[in-house]
């Protein structure tokens, strides 16, 4: 019997408990998301006050690109719950991505009278303060030539925005997108073999056609240190491995 086929029959013996939520949350990582909204919707309607469940239905919508629907579930939890650090950090991506400026800086500062030392959320007040920058989810910012990913970006991290960094060529992009993605859901096992993929892949597979073939590396120079992407997948290597460990 799968896991899944084990959570299925847990809620189906407890209709009335909150098994839902694990069920939900197993569709969403194998990537069954109309079936993991469908869960987790006749979860809430028992248990309409379980705010990490609701969290669960927003971010799964958020993957669906439902992104109107994700936000109106964010904002629902932090009306009864004001210092879900997720569920601020998600919904201030929204707002990011859709140009809302003040709305994104006003719920990070909100945040941060909860988190005063998060570093994130610091990241997050200093740069909407210092006014707008490109959006995580403007098509515009994909193919830009910055290093890693901004945290908003990661915020509002989906499999589509990895896979079109990657197909650009810009590994260590997609890379950072992927990261967050796990630092907020270490379980994420359709993640997992994504990043083992993409750690066993040629950097230069990733490269759009029409880039001129790179230079090889000196001799004398290591290749890592060369090779933006090889570094980055070096880096993200040693990253997993932490993860396993710990």
């Amino acid at each position: 019997m799968t896991r899944l086929d084990d959570l299925k029959a847990r809620w189906d013996r407890e209709p009335s408990s909150r098994a839902f939520m694990a069920l939900s949350e197993e569709y969403r990582r194998l990537g069954r998301l109309a079936e993991a909204e469908k869960t987790c919707r006749e979860g809430l309607q028992r248990h309409p006050h379980y705010h990490s469940a609701r969290v669960l239905l927003g971010r799964t919508l958020l993957e669906m690109d439902r992104l109107e629907e994700a936000a109106a579930e964010f904002r629902a939890v932090l009306e009864v719950e004001p210092q879900n650090l997720l569920a601020g950090r998600l919904l201030a991506g929204i707002y990011r991505s859709q140009g809302h400026w003040e709305q994104a800086l006003e719920t990070f500062r909100h945040l941060q009278t909860f988190y005063p030392d998060d570093s994130e959320v610091r990241t997050q007040v200093y740069q909407l303060e210092r006014g707008p920058g490109p959006a995580s989810g403007d098509a515009s910012g994909v193919g830009g030539s910055g290093s890693f990913a901004s945290p908003a970006e990661g915020t509002l991290a989906t499999n589509t925005l990895a896979e079109i960094y990657l197909r650009q060529g810009l590994v260590d992009r997609a890379i950072a997108v992927y990261e967050n993605m796990l630092r907020a859901d270490p379980d994420n096992q359709a993640v997992h073999r994504r990043m083992a993929e993409i750690v066993g892949m040629d950097p230069r597979a990733a490269r759009p056609p029409s880039d001129p073939e790179p230079r090889p590396a000196p001799a004398s120079r290591d290749r890592a240190a060369e090779d933006p992407r090889r570094r980055a997948i070096h880096e993200l290597r040693t990253w997993l491995i932490a993860i396993q460990k710990g």
